[in-house]
């Protein structure tokens, strides 16, 4: 019986050093520089759903507020034809040179919500336009934060929509 048992265990295992080699497997782990952030869960600048609900916030916003002269009038309904499109920044590289006012709320959403840059969806709109669209998960749904159209206040930016997709 020990017999068979010692052939059995002779002939499971490969006879010389390199026929091990064969045999191994070689895991490379990813370090932290080779990592890229998963994004795909927010929703796309170009998003139709969301885009149309942020036309809708700021038709309601210009409605609300009389403008007396017809070219204010003329700015607003080619700032609302122009909210169809709008290309992705990168959040991480975005300086204060480019805007001050949208680099300060990316840095306050950062601290004050305790969001990270890679959960977080930084858009311009095109052409002349110089609305932004800060778009990071809140609840069941997403904030649109919509910036550069209205002032912040005290408490920074509090023009924006809840996006929650179907």
């Amino acid at each position: 019986m020990i017999k068979y048992f010692i052939l059995a265990i002779l002939l499971a295992f490969p006879a010389s050093a390199r026929e091990l080699h064969d045999y191994t497997i070689h895991v490379e782990l990813p370090t932290p520089a080779t990592i890229t952030p998963q994004r795909a869960f927010l929703p796309d600048c170009n998003e139709p759903q969301m885009l149309e609900m942020v036309t809708d916030k700021i038709k309601e916003h210009q409605s609300s507020r009389a403008t007396g002269s017809i070219i204010e009038r003329r700015a607003q309904a080619l700032m609302v034809k122009n909210l169809n499109n709008f290309t992705e920044l990168s959040v991480e590289d975005f300086d204060n040179a480019s805007n001050y006012t949208v680099a300060n709320e990316l840095v306050m959403t950062k601290i004050n919500l305790r969001i990270r840059a890679e959960h977080m969806r930084l858009c311009k709109g095109s052409g002349r336009s110089n609305i932004y669209l800060l778009i990071y998960p809140e609840g069941e749904g997403f904030r649109v934060q919509i910036l550069n159209f209205v002032p912040p206040t005290e408490k920074g930016n509090n023009f924006s929509i809840l996006y929650i997709e179907n």
